[in-house]
């Protein structure tokens, strides 16, 4: 079972999940930072907490939650669009199967 955060600890197997996590965080955070801010990063930072902290502010800020939101959703994406495809489904097969309903136009 995979825990609410995807810990690696908790997600069984080789902690593949938390690696998974990790990596699209470091994508997203990596592309909005670039395109919102395109000087460098100071070459002090040394870890993926301080390039948040430099970024997005301490832990429970407004701007940070937003990232982590934001990262969440990417994340949880990324990891349907994963199966999805392992299954070879398309996206309206997917949304048929779980009786969602498109709506176009």
């Amino acid at each position: 079972m995979y825990s609410k955060r995807g810990n690696a600890k908790n997600s069984g197997g080789n902690g593949e999940i938390g690696k998974l996590f990790l990596t699209y965080s470091l994508i997203y955070l990596n592309f909005t930072y670039m395109t919102r801010n395109p000087t460098p990063v100071p070459n002090t930072i040394t870890t993926f907490e301080e390039l948040l902290f430099h970024k997005y502010g301490e832990k429970g800020s407004p701007a940070r939650q937003e990232f982590e939101a934001k990262a969440n959703a990417f994340y949880i994406c990324e990891m349907l669009k994963e199966h999805r495809e392992k299954q070879q489904l398309t996206q309206a097969q997917l949304a048929e199967k779980t009786a969602i309903i498109l709506k176009t136009g």
